[in-house]
């Protein structure tokens, strides 16, 4: 499948733009020990251009997530619970970051209703998730991903904002619109929505801008701003209490930090950079206006009763 395409090629902004804020630290004999669950090319990619820019080497370790001196993770929900070193606040940091500083919200992805532009028709769909089992016409058509641990948060969400008894009666009511269970297999559904199998899918926006330039019809909808239907899901990156590497470590998270290697990021996962500096990519919401889209519940107390209601109701 062809890739969209309304960033600069990875290549040109690496030769390019240099990413030349990058801090520079002295080379040192002791590798960097990185454990991450992003792409992994692109990982990769800007793993080499530190590399190149500082002469401090950094080994990626897919078998290190409890060992590793820095972790960057995709889904930041992963850190709950570990130990990790203060770092400096910014002001990305308040918004979608912990209060604790312990970690630092790299990129942004919302959840939306990926939809068909032929056949659902945005205006006749309802400004809260709540409201999504009432649209009749969605009934077979509709797609949702109840293994992945991304729609367990969204569910601990709704616990969280709205209570028990609207959760459960939201998933009954989303049941009786017997979607199609995509499993974890969020990258089925834009297919899905081609084909015509289903009309409209619960998902993340950026499913819609990787396919978008390969022809596919495709928009997201989003709900009313502050809706748990626009839920965020951030990446970051944090650094292992007990690493005696703190100072390349530091230096390695300054670097992902920065607008050019943010906007190379967005473009292998299409998801909104925090850090773009004076540059909005088209296709993506200029940063001050991130928080006004998805609310930012603590959620993460409620995942143990969010599982539990969706293997009660027989979702899981």
């Amino acid at each position: 499948m062809k890739r969209a395409s309304f960033f600069a090629a990875p290549a040109a902004l690496l030769l390019t733009l240099g990413l030349a804020q990058a801090q520079t630290v002295p080379a040192s004999p002791q590798a960097l020990t990185l454990y991450t669950t992003v792409n992994k090319a692109y990982a990769e990619d800007l793993v080499k251009a530190f590399e190149a820019r500082t002469g401090q080497q950094v080994v990626i370790d897919a078998a290190a997530q409890g060992t590793a001196d820095v972790v960057w993770l995709n889904n930041a929900a992963g850190f709950a619970g570990g130990k990790w070193v203060k770092l400096p606040a910014t002001a990305k940091a308040a918004a979608y970051g912990p209060a604790a500083h312990d970690w630092l919200p790299l990129s942004v992805r919302f959840r939306s209703l990926i939809i068909h532009r032929d056949r659902a028709e945005s205006s006749t769909l309802p400004k809260s998730l709540l409201d999504l089992p009432k649209v009749e016409a969605l009934k077979g058509k509709i797609g949702w991903a109840v293994t992945s641990a991304s729609f367990t948060d969204l569910v601990a969400a709704l616990l969280t904002v709205h209570g028990e008894a609207k959760t459960r009666e939201w998933l009954l009511g989303m049941q009786a619109l017997e979607p199609r269970d995509f499993g974890n297999e969020l990258s089925a559904m834009p297919d899905a929505l081609q084909s015509g199998e289903i009309d409209a899918a619960l998902s993340f926006a950026p499913w819609a801008a990787r396919v978008r330039g390969a022809g596919y019809r495709i928009d997201n909808f989003f709900f009313a701003p502050g809706d748990v239907g626009n839920l965020s899901e951030t990446s970051g990156v944090a650094i292992r209490s007990g690493s005696d590497k703190v100072d390349p470590a530091l230096a390695f998270v300054h670097f992902l930090n920065q607008p050019d290697a943010q906007l190379f990021m967005a473009t292998g996962t299409f998801d909104q950079p925090l850090n773009t500096g004076p540059l909005t990519p088209r296709g993506l919401v200029p940063p001050d206006a991130l928080p006004r889209l998805a609310p930012t519940p603590d959620f993460i107390p409620q995942r143990e009763k969010a599982r539990a209601l969706l293997i009660e109701l027989d979702i899981l």
